[in-house]
């Protein structure tokens, strides 16, 4: 059944796409259930090595999505009157590729991205599209080892815990002012 403000699926759908509330909500509950999933086990080898606990795969899938329904609301609430939906369907992001994070960042304009959070961001898209979830991506090029910023090469189902405190903090940071452009738009 449809709520009685919406006479029909595509009324609802056009609101709820196009309020950055709505996307910070998600946003919101999306981060809290990657640090509820988060393992507090640090594990490494013996030389130092930092290893991963695969379970924080599912984690790293959740916060990008987290960082994704952020930077959205971001991008809505930059410039009111910005569709992400029109007409029952999704129009996307111009110059930002689906689940391509640093993209939507600069497409929302994000302001003050240290290094460490475009990394993070960067590393993040690949566990939206298969790291959290499969294996193995669609192709072997999605497997290879990447060097992003200045650090060794990780392939794309790691992310470490600076990685995870970056992407954190970025994401509680865009909260916080999606929260504020929300309850104080501008005029």
């Amino acid at each position: 059944m449809v709520p009685p403000k919406y006479p029909d699926p595509k009324s609802l759908y056009d609101d709820l796409g196009n309020r950055p509330d709505h996307w910070a909500t998600w946003g919101r509950e999306l981060y809290d259930a990657s640090r509820r999933l988060r393992s507090e086990v640090q594990t490494g080898l013996p030389d130092g090595t930092e290893l991963m606990v695969l379970g924080d795969a599912v984690s790293a899938l959740l916060l990008g999505y987290a960082a994704e329904c952020t930077l959205k609301g971001t991008w809505l609430s930059v410039k009111p009157g910005r569709q992400l939906v029109k007409d029952g369907k999704y129009l996307g992001i111009d110059g930002a590729g689906d689940h391509e994070l640093f993209q939507l960042a600069q497409a929302a304009e994000v302001q003050f991205l240290s290094g460490d959070e475009a990394n993070a961001l960067k590393r993040l898209s690949p566990f939206i599209v298969f790291a959290g979830r499969y294996p193995i991506s669609t192709t072997v090029e999605a497997m290879q080892a990447t060097r992003v910023g200045g650090g060794e090469p990780a392939v794309p189902g790691f992310f470490s815990r600076a990685e995870f405190a970056a992407a954190d903090a970025l994401v509680r940071r865009l909260l916080g002012m999606l929260r504020y452009r929300t309850f104080y738009p501008a005029s």
